[in-house]
C-alpha cells in the first residue's frame, strides 16, 4: 500500500496534488473513492482501503479532513479504529491511500511517528501574497503575455484573497489571450471578475479614509449591475463582524495559522483578516457594525427601505 499525507492550510494545493497522485498512478474513475471523516467514520474509510481493486491493478481512496493526524481531541477517531493498525501491514497490497489534513503541523507522538514511517508526507503551507505574485509573473512569461504595471496591481488585488480563485480567473486571462501578446488594463479590468468581499474591502478602505463620494460611488455601479443592496449591506455587516472577531483573536496572542484553524478559512483569506484587523480601530469598527445591524433589523421590520439603508450608511460613517 503507498501512503500520502497531505497536510497544511492551502487546500488547493492539496486538492490538485491529489489528482496529481491518482493520474500519475493512471487509476480509472471506477476505482477512486473519497471519503469525509466530517460525515463518516474512519473504519468505513479504511475498510474500503483494506479491500483489492475491482478488475484493475490499482485503486485509490481518498480520505478528507483526516484531522486526527494533527488535532490531540481527534486522536480518538484513530485509536478506535479496529482497522488503522493493519494499514501499514498491506505493503503489497495495490492501494494508493491518501490522507487530506487541513491542518498547517502534524502530531509528533510515538504512535504517530511510527505511522508516518510508512507514509511520504507533503506539506501545503500557506502562499503569501508575494508568493502567489511569483506564481502569476511564471504564468505570464510562460504564456508570452505583458500587462502594464497598473494592469499587474489590478489583477493581483483582485486575485490574491484565495488561491483556487487566482488559477481560475488566471486560467480565464490565458485562455482570452491566446494568440496575444498584450492585454490592456481597459479589457484586463472587464475581464477579471470583481468579487463581492473585494467590493465591499474596497468601499470600507474608502469610508476609513472618509473619501464618502468614491464610495457612493462604487455602491451606485455595484446597484447599477444588479447586486441585491440587503446583499451588499450583508456582506458589510459579515466583514464588520469578521474584523471584531479577529481584532479579539489577535488581542488573544493568536498567529495567522491559528486564526486559519479557529475560524475554517483558508490561508489567503486568513492573512487578509488580520491585515484588515491591525489596520482600522476597534472602536471605529464596532460604531459601524452597530449602525449597519440597527439598519438591517429596521430593513427586515418594514421601517426602512433597503437602497435607502446601504446610502445611509455609506454617507453617514
Amino acid at each position: 500500500m503507498t501512503i500520502y499525507i497531505l497536510h497544511g492550510p492551502d487546500f488547493f494545493f492539496i486538492k490538485n496534488k491529489t489528482n496529481q497522485l491518482i493520474k500519475s498512478a493512471e487509476i480509472d474513475a471506477f476505482n477512486q473513492s473519497v471519503y469525509d471523516l466530517d460525515e463518516v467514520d474512519l473504519d468505513t474509510a479504511l475498510q474500503d482501503a483494506l479491500t483489492i481493486p475491482f478488475m484493475a491493478d490499482q485503486k485509490c481512496v481518498v480520505i478528507k479532513n483526516a484531522h486526527f493526524f494533527a488535532d490531540a481531541k481527534a486522536k480518538a477517531q484513530m485509536t478506535e479504529s479496529t482497522h488503522f493498525k493493519f494499514i501499514t501491514s498491506t505493503s503489497e497490497s495495490p492501494v494508493l491511500l491518501i490522507f487530506q489534513v487541513p491542518h498547517a503541523t502534524l502530531l509528533k507522538n510515538k504512535e504517530m511517528k511510527a505511522f508516518y514511517e510508512h507514509a511520504e508526507i507533503i506539506s501545503a503551507p500557506s502562499k503569501k501574497p508575494q508568493d502567489l505574485n511569483a506564481w502569476v509573473e511564471r504564468q505570464l512569461s510562460k504564456a508570452q503575455l505583458t500587462l502594464s504595471s497598473d494592469g499587474k496591481k489590478l489583477l493581483m488585488e483582485r486575485i490574491t484573497h484565495d488561491p483556487e480563485t487566482a488559477y481560475h480567473e488566471l486560467q480565464k486571462l490565458l485562455l482570452y489571450a491566446a494568440g496575444k501578446t498584450h492585454v490592456d488594463d481597459e479589457t484586463l479590468d472587464h475581464l477579471i471578475t470583481i468579487q463581492m468581499e473585494d467590493n465591499v474591502f474596497d468601499i470600507m478602505n474608502l469610508l476609513f479614509a472618509n473619501e464618502k463620494e468614491a464610495a457612493f460611488k462604487r455602491i451606485r455601479q455595484m446597484l447599477a449591475a444588479k447586486e441585491d443592496p440587503l446583499r451588499i449591506l450583508s456582506a458589510f455587516i459579515n466583514k464588520f463582524r469578521e474584523m471584531v472577531l479577529t481584532q479579539s483573536l489577535l488581542a488573544e496572542g493568536m498567529n495567522q495559522d491559528a486564526i486559519q484553524q479557529y475560524l475554517n478559512v483558508k490561508s489567503g483569506r486568513a492573512y487578509y483578516m488580520m491585515k484588515n484587523a491591525r489596520q482600522y480601530p476597534r472602536s471605529h469598527v464596532e460604531k459601524s457594525l452597530k449602525q449597519l445591524e440597527e439598519y438591517d433589523l429596521k430593513i427586515k421590520t418594514g421601517l426602512m427601505d433597503k437602497t435607502l439603508a446601504l446610502e445611509l450608511f455609506v454617507l453617514g460613517v
